[in-house]
């Protein structure tokens, strides 16, 4: 069930894995701007700068970007090149692997579901090179769907082991995992073979404003920039994630996620699901029942959950975005309590 504009206004929308309401803050710089950032072609400079500052490189390092999407889109079309190995943990979000195929790579992927990273396969991957250079790796961190996290020392040992190959790091959950993710990318983007992307379409509650950002070696982000047109973000966007650099990820919200997590785990748990340990704002579950017949259940009565109809691995799997906030999932509880009793008649 996709968002539309007919939906009842009390549709729960927990598919997406959108951050939190827009904070006051971010409401009142809107009346300060004026009509030059809609009259004018916008300019990324400023955001850029800022987010240099934020990972303590050079402005020449960044590049911000239409969302994450536009960064893969961009990465896919300016670094890959046809024949080009690109190895990924799997399974993962969906678009890095058809950005790649797009540019005529070969995608490979190694399982991780459940339990921990497949860091040894990684490592031999890498290091088999008689087929060539060893492959783009990138990882996702917290994964999408699972909310898995890589560990550090696994993720700095793979860094490391790259040399000079290139490995992409999507931190788009980054704030919901650490306690600094500001520090961990700024150690991520010190080192000269590493490309991340990030947005602030999920802690900082913009997703509807399609910003996101790359940062990488100045030779690969002036690349990335020259795959694609030249305003990829509206100025008002620029204006507003500018502000909310500023103010930094919503801590209240990532608080009360953390305990959503955990409060969604236990209760699918009681009920016979199996849900996976998750570091992100949403829990990645295997319900007692039929999944689509259960997420159609959950759609009727308002609840919007995101199902995997025709993908043979999660198929059987469910992705619930916490809803961040008490009142709703409260609702969210009632409503998977029918659901479930009535799919299983």
């Amino acid at each position: 069930m996709a968002a539309t504009t007919d939906a009842p206004a009390d549709t729960l929308w927990l598919d997406k894995n959108e951050g939190p309401p827009l904070r006051p803050e971010l409401l009142r710089s809107l009346r300060r701007l004026d009509g030059e950032c809609l009259r004018r072609y916008p300019s990324r400079a400023r955001l850029q700068v800022a987010l240099a500052r934020h990972f303590r490189v050079d402005p020449a390092c960044v590049l911000v970007t239409a969302g994450a999407d536009d960064g893969f889109l961009r990465w896919s079309r300016a670094v890959l090149a046809p024949g080009q190995g690109v190895l990924l943990h799997e399974p993962t979000f969906g678009l890095i692997r058809t950005t790649a195929q797009a540019a005529g790579a070969r995608v490979e992927g190694l399982p991780w579901l459940a339990g921990t990273f497949p860091a040894a396969a990684f490592a031999e991957r890498m290091a088999k090179t008689h087929r060539g250079p060893a492959p783009f790796v990138l990882l996702v961190r917290p994964n999408n769907p699972t909310g898995r996290c890589v560990e550090l020392r696994t993720m700095r040992d793979l860094v490391e082991r790259a040399g000079g190959q290139l490995v992409g790091v999507d931190l788009a959950y980054g704030e919901y995992a650490e306690p600094d993710a500001q520090e961990l990318g700024s150690e991520l983007a010190a080192r000269d073979n590493t490309l991340l992307f990030g947005t602030f379409s999920k802690a900082h509650g913009l997703a509807g404003l399609r910003v996101g950002y790359a940062v990488g070696p100045p030779e690969v982000v002036r690349a990335m920039e020259a795959a694609a047109g030249p305003y990829p973000v509206a100025g008002l966007a620029l204006e507003l994630a500018q502000v909310a650099l500023e103010l930094g990820p919503d801590k209240a919200h990532i608080e009360q996620v953390a305990k959503e997590r955990e409060s969604l785990a236990a209760l699918l748990s009681g009920l016979g699901a199996q849900t996976l340990p998750s570091f992100a704002n949403f829990v990645l579950t295997r319900p007692p029942v039929d999944a689509i017949e259960l997420q159609r259940a959950l759609a009727a009565r308002g609840v919007v959950v995101r199902g995997f109809a025709g993908d043979a691995l999660l198929a059987p799997w469910l992705r619930i975005t916490c809803p961040g906030n008490a009142e709703h999932l409260v609702r969210f509880e009632r409503c998977l309590a029918l659901s479930l009793a009535e799919v299983a008649q």
